[in-house]
Parts: structure tokens; C-alpha cells; sequence
């Protein structure tokens, strides 16, 4: 989920002019993840906010990049058995 709170807060970011801003407008992402997430933004940024969001944002790729990394996450490895369990239940009983 904190990736794509973070791609949703970068997509609409501006671009920024220079370094400085660019790590600005980072950081804010980060803390308004961090503060959605309930937890510091050291501990979302390291933790819950893929790397490979930030990093399509900070070398200027541009949102097709950005949207491909999220995409590319495996998310299962970011469910427990028993989400994973509960959402199969789920969808064989909406059938």
C-alpha cells in the first residue's frame, strides 16, 4: 500500500528544478506516507515504500517508469497466508 500512496503522491508532485527541491518534495511524500501508514517516515521509507518508486521519481524517468515499478512488485510477498487464505475464500464465493 505505501507504494502506491507514494507513486499517487509523486505522480501529482511538480518537477522539480533542482536537487534540493527534488529531495524536498521527497521527503514530504515520505512523512504524508509515514503519517497515513502510522509510523515515522524513516521506518516507511525503509520498510514499506519501494525503493525503485523513489528512484524513477529522483532520476527524472518519468510516471511510465514509475507506474512500471509498481507493477512489477511481487505482492504476495507483502501477504500473510492468512490474507492470502481469506482473499481466496473470498473470491470463490463471489463466483
Amino acid at each position: 500500500m505505501a507504494h502506491y500512496l507514494a507513486t499517487a503522491e509523486l505522480i501529482d508532485a511538480d518537477h522539480p528544478a533542482s536537487e534540493s527541491e527534488r529531495k524536498k518534495i521527497v521527503t514530504a511524500c515520505v512523512k504524508r506516507v509515514a503519517q497515513r501508514l502510522g509510523n515515522t517516515p524513516a521506518i516507511a521509507r525503509g520498510s514499506y515504500i519501494d525503493p525503485r518508486v523513489i528512484h524513477a521519481y529522483s532520476t527524472n524517468h518519468g510516471l511510465a517508469d514509475m507506474r512500471t515499478a509498481v507493477e512489477n512488485i511481487d505482492h504476495q510477498e507483502f501477504v500473510t497466508p492468512a490474507e492470502r487464505a481469506f482473499c481466496n475464500y473470498s473470491n470463490d464465493k463471489s463466483t
